[in-house]
């Protein structure tokens, strides 16, 4: 900033914020939440649509020692409650626009701050580089219980991801990267901070933009957008589309994928039609960001690795006994080293389950038990085999179907539900909801299931919301009497449901979008 201060740091539609201009707002907002008692160690919730006042609130929270809570403003309010109540944010960064919304918590409107100059002192002032080592983000992810879980992930953690990203990627003062993630993905944290800190150009898409090939064809050729992140299943649907392929191959040298399995066939699409260099990076919510990363090649086999861990991360492939396997067998995986998240908040008991102590480095270090299936190849890369449990991901969101189930569950109508990845509705898989009914309540089946569809969508997040809920008289079961999730994954779906299906998600989100 200081050596390039005009040029532009932050662009959202026609708004143009130079690194002087961002820097300015930066300061001015950090200076009114240390005035509100924001202090390090206090946690921010920021609910903002994406824009400029979005990246401005992130680092204004960093700045003043804080850690950030992202909530998405579209999520269901009971979901924004819990979030609230969970994190106990000193205060809440939102806009006018949802200022309707109940917080719980003090709430400041990021334009009046913004338009209204402080006195106070920021703590915290040289920024995410090297500010305090508390924690510098807390993320929501999916909980087996119901209940989302909140991820804390410290500073010295994001910081030495950024500069790994940096050290591997050597992204250039004039650069721009396009953010396209939402908040409450992890993904989007080096997408907002590591442009930002090597002077590039952070071009930031409008909310919706992620789900739009076309509208991110237009944004890339626009802008020259020479760095971005793509789920896979998003990137299939990009390389789908001849004219957003064109506009990746005019400016693009860098693309990093993760947050799903990398398809050998996609990887070698894309190397074909775009050309650049492209990335497979492995990490989940619990570190900061990314543990592993591989460049893709023509030459990879069936299976693209998710590769060798980044700098001062160590990877372990261990059996049920925490010892390593030998190459090319399956194991657990598990990750050590800086990058580790902090706890789960409020979770002692889940925190010591999942981070425990590593027996292969001394001085009380942790492993977090990934619940990933993994085995080395003879190049000494990882390959991803998958869950060792039922969790599942769907557009790079680590999903329990524990959570969606037990929205169904709760209802009084259903005596069991199941949530599964199934191809049955698309080329792509989603998650596909079954619920068997209590006796009472089997002959109301077509209006129980609108019943459902209409909970699902004021309760959860719109990724969680599955289609369905497909009523069953039982469900299949496995020779050990389990139900048998792979016969619902598999099971066809004839044009009738999945009509029936379809037509429900569109009248009832219909429903909820007219006046009331």
């Amino acid at each position: 900033m200081r050596e390039r201060p005009d040029d532009p740091a932050v662009v959202f539609g026609e708004t143009r914020l130079s690194y002087a201009g961002l820097d300015g707002r930066v300061r001015l907002l950090a200076r009114r939440l240390v005035e509100r008692g924001v202090r390090p160690g206090a946690r921010v919730a920021v609910m903002l649509p994406r824009s400029e006042m979005l990246v401005i609130a992130l680092l204004a929270v960093v700045r003043a020692g804080a850690a950030f809570v992202p909530i998405d403003p579209g999520y269901p309010a009971a979901r924004i409650a819990f979030m609230l109540e969970d994190a106990e944010p000193a205060c809440v960064l939102t806009t006018r626009e949802h200022a309707g919304t109940s917080f719980g918590a003090p709430r400041l409107l990021v334009e009046d701050e913004l338009a209204a100059p402080g006195t106070a002192p920021v703590t915290g002032e040289a920024g995410p580089l090297d500010g305090p080592l508390g924690a510098a983000y807390v993320i929501f992810t999916s909980g087996s219980t119901g209940r989302p879980k909140g991820v804390a992930v410290s500073h010295r953690a994001i910081v030495r991801h950024l500069r790994w990203m940096q050290e591997q990627f050597r992204l250039l003062p004039g650069e721009r990267v396009l953010q396209k993630t939402p908040a409450g993905f992890d993904v989007s944290v080096w997408e907002f901070f590591w442009p930002l800190i090597v002077g590039a150009t952070l071009v930031v898409a409008d909310p919706d933009a992620h789900r739009d090939p076309a509208l991110l064809a237009d944004l890339i050729r626009t802008h020259r957008i020479s760095v971005m992140h793509f789920v896979p299943s998003m990137l299939r649907q990009f390389l789908g589309d001849p004219a957003a392929a064109e506009a990746a191959r005019a400016s693009l040298r860098l693309v990093i994928t993760s947050g799903e399995e990398l398809p050998r066939d996609l990887s070698g699409r894309f190397l074909e039609t775009v050309g650049c260099e492209l990335f497979n990076l492995y990490g989940p919510t619990e570190a900061a960001i990314d543990v592993t990363f591989h460049r893709c090649d023509p030459a990879d086999g069936a299976r693209v690795p998710i590769g060798t861990p980044v700098a001062e991360t160590r990877m372990y492939v261990l059996d049920a006994e925490l010892t390593p396997v030998a190459e090319g067998e399956t194991g657990e995986l598990y990750i050590a080293g800086v990058q580790l998240a902090d706890y789960y908040l409020n979770r002692r008991g889940l925190t010591a389950e999942r981070f425990v102590a590593c027996p292969f480095e001394p001085g009380g270090a942790r492993m977090y038990r990934t619940g990933d299936l993994g085995r080395l190849d003879d190049r000494g890369r990882i390959e991803f085999l998958g869950r060792a449990d039922s969790q599942l991901k769907v557009f790079g969101v680590r999903v329990e179907p524990g959570e969606i189930e037990s929205v169904f569950t709760a209802h009084p109508a259903v005596d069991q539900a199941v949530v599964v990845l199934s191809k049955a509705i698309g080329p792509q898989p989603e998650l596909l909801a079954f619920v068997t009914l209590n006796a009472a309540d089997a002959a109301a089946t077509e209006t129980l299931a609108r019943d459902l569809r209409l909970h699902a969508v004021k309760t959860l997040p719109p990724m969680l919301v599955p289609y369905g809920p497909i009523v069953l008289p039982a469900f299949p079961l496995t020779v050990n009497g389990k139900i048998d999730r792979s016969a619902l994954t598999t099971r066809p779906l004839t044009p009738e449901p999945r009509t029936e299906v379809r037509l429900l998600a569109r009248q009832i989100e219909g429903e909820l979008a007219a006046p009331v």
